[in-house]
């Protein structure tokens, strides 16, 4: 990730999922690694990242899963995901 976005220099949390409803794209990912049906858990983490945290969601869903938003709105508050 870090040659994606280079060194972060900003406070950033990142929210991964581990849960897939996709198993063929598992078995492309590596069904032995955690992952959300589209990427590894290993492939979320960025070098100088304030926070990283694992939910047990799927990738598509993201986007509405009410433990993501709870944790995003965390993470800007306090700087940090809830425990």
């Amino acid at each position: 990730m870090t040659k994606l976005f280079g060194t972060v220099d900003y406070e950033l949390g990142i929210i991964a999922g581990n849960r897939t409803i996709d198993p063929v794209s598992s078995l492309i990912i590596g069904l032995r690694i955690p992952n959300d049906g589209k990427v590894s858990v290993e492939s979320t983490r960025l070098d100088g990242a304030a926070a990283h945290i694992v939910i047990p969601a799927n990738h598509t869903f993201l986007p509405v899963n009410k433990t993501m938003w709870r944790q995003a709105l965390s993470f800007l508050q306090d700087g940090r995901f809830a425990s």
